[in-house]
């Protein structure tokens, strides 16, 4: 705003042009509340990232539980089969013994 003696007169909405300044890389030193309020964000972020680190490895941990039930299950009947596949040829060896060692007595 222009005055009659020549000089001008700042005025709120025309006055920030006057003033401003660009300043690059750099800037004011923090104040200690904005250190202390950077800090307690930082942490919060921390926390937060952590808690959902936990909870991604325990929903991990729990698929790779229930992965590996279904395979000892698996393996249990495995292991079963096999047993049984193996031992019924040896009871019916067992039970032909006897017979075995009749015939072969009666041989000599």
């Amino acid at each position: 705003m222009q005055m009659q003696d020549g000089s001008t007169l700042l005025h709120p909405r025309t006055s920030f042009a006057a003033w401003g300044e660009t300043v690059n890389l750099q800037s004011q030193a923090w104040k200690e509340s904005e250190v202390a309020a950077a800090r307690v964000i930082r942490s919060a972020i921390i926390d937060r990232v952590l808690q959902d680190l936990v909870v991604q490895r325990s929903n991990e941990l729990q698929n790779l539980n229930q992965m590996l039930e279904a395979s000892n299950q698996e393996l249990d009947s495995f292991a079963y089969i096999v047993s049984h596949d193996l031992k019924e040829p040896l009871r019916g060896n067992y039970q032909l013994c006897p017979y075995s060692e009749r015939r072969l007595r009666r041989q000599t």
